[in-house]
């Protein structure tokens, strides 16, 4: 039924019941005028007069009429709220009113009058619906009879008409939320959802076909973007948006250009340029809008004249004309990058929070039980009980910020993470042991033979070459850079080598209650998950492409337009996150800290609407804010936590040396130093292609360093450091970092530390530099570990300050002044131990991966038949090697290697490493009656040979375990039981002892 049934004005009824003047009358008496506040009618008595007559109507199916008849204004007259609400079916509004309360909704209302006239609305709402529907209970209410019920109260685009106001609109959506908990589905949500009203005017309409006009633009447009291969498409979409308003400003009419190829056959003298930077001079749009609408278009329009207009006439001549030359753009760039819009970084700038923030953050999530998370009603469904009735707290966001806290993960990859109950093993974290997974969706992949990718969940089973025991690793399924090469699908993603503990428990944890709580049996599609979770329009083959999961950060609540097995709304994370910070700064408050973390609230309801920290800035300290490919990051784990000490060995695979003095003495430093020059002179006549495939850098800008012209006019002043080489002879360490401001020639560098050649982008290096990069790892290793132990220190010291905070605020005492300044002095003293480690352990990750680069060059798939002009060593077969990272119980190892090495590479000479190693030597020589080298009268380079000799004596004839005890004198030389052979060692140890002016200095 349509607005053809009308009488005086009025719509939505067959107006042939009433054809009577009497039955007309009796209509127009239902609708009085109503004062704006609250609703209150100023004269009832005629609606009270006429409801009769409409109830009999009904009654006898004597009407045809539509939901729009009750909710229409008409001349300032409209259906009384109140009073018509109270004809309501007390079964129906009982039913929904209780399955609705239990979603915690009404929480958000907060006065009595804001409640009662929820209630009232909700009422009006039902009592319209039993009486198009003739439903007496949302049970029986179906998808079909809700849909033509709506329709009535919507525009042709989909929009809800004037007459329905927002607490009509939040009734219906009311009732459509209890039936989707009934029915368990999200297509009744979908019935009432409202697409923002800017997106109309702008993409939507464009790209749903609103525009008949730009159809042949918008079907050449889709094209492109399925070529694109994006996984968000928004900004692609502004940008054609702005295109058709510039074709409709200067087109528009007989003259209007419908057609891409009528448009790019002709010269348009960079009319769409003029357009848009005349709009910028008006404030219509920003100088960023300016750029990122000529790049994308002008790239649909090479592409499309690829495509389409691929046809030549006069020799080289095309018949089609772009928007804009390239170097235009650039142009562009350069002219606008002194205005703030556009120099500004493409993500707000906001402050990370400093390391005891973080754990502070840690502590109120997870203290006590996870108490503070509990307290918020946000955080329960009422369709989730246990078994006596209780809500079920849901731990989903809670578990997100934790785990964001623990690993460098944007919040969008953990809520991709797949749980694993579709795979063929589960990990379990009290065994350490992998077994066969007994959900049952188990194997749901394997046995779907479309599918590339068995497993996909978060802990993923690796196997160990050489190792009957797997291991585990994180597999997190996308990846912002490398997802559009993989085309978003199965292999999309990386993997972590890292056995983070706290994480593993998270989510076996998060796992099995989902499972219990919350349970899923088949996996969600991407495609039915609404924008309000996931931002950005894919394209159809994007869409696709992206694989069906089980989600492991299901909402366990239902969302509108989704379901309970989707992961949470982007609403619910940002005002938990609120909450959280909210809290944070009450309890800094309590505790005597100035500080405002909380910066705007509503002004209405009070609710934190921004912070000073945001979930995008979190930075976490040490190991964790490394990259995911490097030193394995459960080595650099337990080099933090300093249970045992690591050691990287470097195996030559022609010679195994046993010893480090084997491997690196005067001579050998001769040769080295050679074959750094010889490498050197290579580098300056080898092509730019060599130089790429057999060279090691951190950055292209490296290679183009040296090949440059004036590179090779200053070659005679590159600077062959301690591990590699420098173009600029140690001259440009202010700008080796990391780019900052992307500007082509004009760009902007961080800087690195004064000679941390591993990490600089101007670095290059090769094999020559093998043994020194290797050493250099080692001492690496050795501060790593040493500033992990002063960080645990820092720690405790903390933590024993904040616990003498804690009882005195529970004591009601006044804290002391000094008291709070030594928690700051102290706090400060953790972020920088905290600063260098990061520090430590980022140059100790380029550091292997200079050696894993070297290892990659020497393979000899990669060295082709064309090498006649290559560095001799590259091409010696006895240089091939390989690297481990070993767990020992005692740092002897190490600091004998790094020492020793030091003797020949003067820059890691370390003094404290050289006390350490010699201090342990001591103790041995003392527990086993000999007299300890400090109370020997030695010169310096005697006392060096002495304690070069008896290491190597230890390193090579003790093992580990058994150095420790003789160290802390629990166990004697004698005592280990050793050969006839070190009986002899320890007998010239004897002697040498008491001639030590001859010790090793041979």
């Amino acid at each position: 039924m349509g607005d053809d049934f009308k009488i005086s004005g009025l719509f939505g009824f067959d107006h042939s019941v009433t054809s009577h003047t009497e039955g007309s009358k009796n209509i127009l008496k239902l609708f009085v005028r109503t004062r704006k506040k609250n609703h209150c009618t100023l004269d009832l008595k005629n609606y009270f007069s006429a409801i009769p007559f409409l109830e009999n109507l009904i009654d006898k199916n004597a009407i045809d009429i539509n939901s729009y008849f009750f909710y229409q204004n008409s001349c300032g007259k409209k259906i009384p709220v109140t009073e018509f609400s109270r004809g309501c079916p007390s079964e129906i509004f009982n039913e929904t009113f209780n399955i609705f309360n239990h979603t915690n909704e009404l929480d958000n209302i907060k006065t009595k009058g804001g409640r009662r006239s929820a209630d009232v609305n909700l009422a009006f709402a039902l009592r319209v619906l039993h009486i198009i529907t003739g439903i007496d209970s949302i049970r029986d209410l179906a998808l079909e009879q809700f849909e033509a019920f709506i329709t009535p109260l919507r525009t042709e685009k989909n929009r809800w008409k004037d007459d329905i106001d927002s607490h009509s609109q939040k009734a219906l959506r009311q009732i459509a939320n209890s039936a989707d908990i009934i029915n368990d589905s999200s297509s009744f949500q979908k019935v009432v959802t409202v697409q923002r009203s800017d997106a109309y005017g702008n993409t939507k309409d464009l790209f749903n076909g609103g525009l008949d006009y730009m159809s042949e633009w918008v079907k050449y447009w889709k094209s492109y973007l399925e070529f694109k291969q994006l996984y968000s498409t928004k900004e692609y979409r502004r940008a054609f948006s702005n295109f058709k308003d510039y074709l409709v400003d200067q087109y528009l009419g007989d003259d209007f250009i419908g057609h891409p190829m009528q448009y790019f056959s002709s010269y348009r003298n960079e009319n769409f340029r003029v357009w848009l930077e005349n709009s910028a001079k008006k404030n219509k749009i920003t100088a960023r809008t300016v750029i990122s609408s000529l790049a994308y278009n002008n790239d649909f329009a090479n592409w499309y004249i690829a495509e389409h207009l691929s046809g030549k006439n006069r020799g080289d001549l095309t018949t089609s004309y772009s928007i804009i030359p390239l170097h235009k753009i650039t142009e562009l760039k350069i002219k606008y990058l002194g205005r703030s819009s556009y120099s500004a970084p493409t993500e707000s700038v906001k402050a990370a929070p400093p390391l005891w923030i973080v754990q502070r953050l840690k502590e109120i999530l997870s203290e006590d039980d996870f108490a503070w998370p509990r307290l918020k009603s946000s955080e329960y469904d009422p369709g989730i009980l246990d078994k006596a009735g209780n809500k079920v707290w849901i731990p989903v966001i809670t578990y997100l910020y934790l785990t964001m806290l623990e690993i460098p993960l944007r919040k969008i990859q953990v809520l991709r993470l797949d749980s694993g109950e579709g795979d063929e093993h589960t990990y379990v974290p009290k065994t350490d042991k992998w077994k066969k997974n007994n959900h049952f969706c188990a194997n749901y992949w394997k046995n779907n033979p479309a599918v590339k990718v068995a497993n996909r969940g978060v802990l993923r089973k690796k196997k160990i070459p050489g190792s009957l025991t797997p291991s585990l690793s994180l597999y997190i399924n996308s990846n912002k850079t490398s997802d559009r090469q993989e085309g978003f699908g199965e292999h999309s993603g990386y993997e972590i080598p890292w056995k983070n503990t706290n994480v593993i428990q998270l989510f076996h944890s998060l796992r099995a209650w989902q499972e219990k709580y919350n349970p899923q049996t088949d996996p969600v599609r991407y495609r039915d998950i609404p924008d309000s979770i996931f931002d950005g329009k894919q394209s159809s083959s994007v869409l696709k492409s992206i694989p069906d999961r089980f989600y492991l950060f299901r909402a366990g609540k239902k969302t509108r337009g989704g379901s309970r097995l989707m992961p949470p709304t982007k609403q619910a994370l940002v005002q938990f996150w609120n909450d959280l910070i909210e809290e944070l700064e009450i309890r800094l408050h309590a505790e005597g800290v100035d500080v405002q973390l909380v910066l705007t609230r509503n002004k209405q309801s009070g609710y934190v609407q921004s912070c000073y920290y945001t979930p995008h800035c979190l930075r976490v300290a040490g190991l964790t804010a490394l990259a995911e490919k490097g030193v394995p990051l459960e080595v650099l784990s337990k080099i933090v936590a300093g249970h045992k000490s690591i050691l990287m060995t470097l195996y030559y695979i022609k010679h195994h040396p046993s010893h480090i003095t084997e491997i690196l003495n005067e001579a050998s430093k001769k040769v080295e130093d050679s074959t750094h020059e010889s490498y050197v002179s290579w580098l300056k006549e080898a092509s730019w292609d060599q130089v790429a495939k057999y060279s090691v850098y951190n950055s292209d800008d490296a290679i183009n360093a040296i090949k440059s012209t004036t590179g090779t006019c200053i070659s005679g002043l590159w600077d062959s450091t301690n591990f590699g080489v420098c173009p600029y002879a140690g001259t440009r360490c202010h700008d080796g970092g990391e780019i900052i401001n992307k500007k082509g020639k004009k760009s902007s560098y961080t800087s690195v530390d004064d000679k941390n050649c591993v990490v600089c982008r101007h670095f290059i290096t090769g094999l020559p530099w093998l043994n020194q990069l290797w050493v250099h790892a080692n001492s690496l290793i050795l501060k790593s570990e040493k500033k992990g132990a002063a960080f645990r220190k820092v720690e405790k010291d903390v933590y024993k300050l904040k616990c003498q905070r804690i009882d005195l605020l529970n004591q009601n005492k006044t804290l002391p002044s000094e008291l709070t300044i030594e928690i700051k002095k102290t706090d400060a003293l953790m972020e920088k131990v905290s600063k260098e480690l990061d520090v430590t352990l980022n140059t100790l990750h380029a550091t292997h991966n200079l050696i894993e680069k070297i290892k990659h060059v020497q393979t000899e798939s990669n060295i082709d038949d064309h090498n006649e002009n290559l560095p001799a060593l590259l091409l010696d077969s006895n240089s091939d090697f390989n690297t481990d990272y070993i767990e020992t119980p005692s740092n002897f190892a190490s600091l004998d290697l790094v020492v020793q090495a030091s003797r020949v590479y003067h820059h890691e000479r370390n003094e404290d490493f050289e006390r350490e190693r010699d201090q342990f030597i001591d103790a041995i020589l003392l527990h086993n009656n000999y007299q300890p080298l400090m109370l020997i009268s030695l010169s310096e380079k005697e006392k060096q040979c002495a304690a070069d000799a008896l290491a190597k004596v230890l390193i090579t004839q003790v093992n580990a375990e058994d150095l420790n005890l003789l160290r802390d004198g629990r166990i004697s030389l004698q005592e280990l039981g050793v050969d006839s052979s070190f009986s002899k060692v320890t007998a010239q140890l004897s002697s040498s002892i008491k001639k030590m002016k001859g010790i090793g200095c041979n």
